[in-house]
């Protein structure tokens, strides 16, 4: 076969486009870090790199997710942690208070001091985390509690089956319910002034949920015992929702508790107010029997929740850990693939480039003689 000028040129030439493809190849990797470039690189790759970066874009969220509700529970329990300490100071000022030598003077003391812990333990019941109040259970974007010192009294009137009476200042409709949620009583007032509901407990005793009294909107404490009832002056105005966040795949947690099983079903604000009120009245009796048992149950009831929060938190932690290590596992399996092995690269770069070089020369040695070379 007779090998023209033009045969060997175009062989020339594309052996040195292969050559130089080649030496790009490298010179992207090198610069880039990373085995493939596009698509066309290596299409198996591809898939495969496009998969674990999906997988650790999603176990970041997650993480992310458990992080931010860690962070939340945590916030809960520091919360709680703040009002049992608040509770054992009024514990210690209900004891004192007990002592038969104090006059009606020390007691109202007293009573100034536990009125203060009250605004502090609803400022301890307002704690938020990155502007989500963590007791408002769904309702997170305002102050769950407020003291509005609306209710003024609660008594009753003969026995526990008779007529009960509950003296409120809030406008709005004024409902009622038993343990079992059916309505006992309900009332509309305005303008304000005092009003009162009344209701009946006709042949057998009422039971009543510790929040089962909703005026306007608001839930309140309230206990009856006896021929005695008392309504807290708290009020709270979130719901008994949990958060569900989801920290995996198909799995989610609650990560809250919310104010009304807290405080109200718990009865804090009702001890509370009920060693106020005791302290007040200068009832020594009350203070060292049903105030102080009702605030032991209080703090006890604390102690439960706190304990529940410590279990959410230590499970996030024990996620977390176990999410933070996946993720480390996936990125390693992600830069086996993708980044490229530099010492590799820049031998094999070094040895295209040497090749593509000689194969220039090469090529000028082909290619450039005329007439004029072969005269001697």
């Amino acid at each position: 076969m007779r090998v023209t000028n033009n045969m060997l040129t175009t062989t020339v030439l594309r052996n040195l486009n292969r050559n130089l493809k080649r030496l790009n190849t490298y010179m992207e990797q090198l610069s880039s870090g990373k085995t493939v470039n596009r698509p066309s690189d290596n299409p198996v790759y591809v898939s495969r790199i496009m998969r674990l970066q999906s997988m650790i874009k999603n176990q970041e969220k997650y993480q992310q997710n458990m992080e931010d509700a860690q962070g939340f529970v945590d916030m809960s329990e520091t919360a709680l942690g703040n009002l049992s300490d608040i509770l054992n100071r009024t514990r210690e000022l209900t004891v004192y208070g007990a002592n038969g030598t104090l006059s009606e003077e020390d007691r109202e003391t007293l009573a100034a001091e536990v009125d203060e812990l009250i605004n502090e333990v609803v400022e301890v019941a307002n704690s938020s985390y990155e502007g989500r109040y963590v007791f408002g259970g769904h309702k997170t974007t305002k102050a769950p509690f407020v003291r509005i010192g609306a209710i003024t009294s609660a008594t009753v009137s003969g026995s526990i089956s008779g007529v009960y009476t509950l003296t409120f200042r809030v406008d709005g409709t004024a409902v009622l319910r038993d343990s079992q949620n059916n309505v006992v009583a309900t009332a509309v007032y305005n303008n304000n002034t005092a009003e009162t509901l009344v209701f009946n407990v006709a042949g057998s005793q009422l039971s009543v949920e510790k929040d089962a009294l909703d005026i306007a909107g608001y839930m309140f404490s309230l206990e009856i015992e006896n021929s005695n009832a008392l309504a807290s002056e708290v009020a709270y105005r979130g719901d008994s929702g949990y958060l569900e966040w989801e920290v995996a795949q198909g799995v989610t947690m609650s990560v809250n508790l919310p104010g009304d099983q807290v405080f109200l079903r718990g009865g804090v604000f009702l001890a509370l107010e009920k060693v106020l009120k005791a302290l007040r009245d200068n009832n020594a009796q009350e203070l060292s029997g049903s105030a102080l048992q009702k605030l032991d149950q209080a703090s006890e009831g604390i102690l439960s929740s706190r304990a529940v929060l410590g279990a959410k938190s230590n499970r996030l932690a024990v996620s977390i850990e176990r999410a933070s290590q996946f993720s480390l596992s996936l990125t390693e399996i992600l830069s086996k693939i993708e980044d490229v092995d530099l010492a590799a690269a820049s031998m094999e770069f070094s040895t295209a480039e040497n090749v593509y070089r000689a194969a220039l020369f090469t090529g000028t040695q082909v290619l450039l003689p005329t007439l004029l070379d072969y005269l001697g």
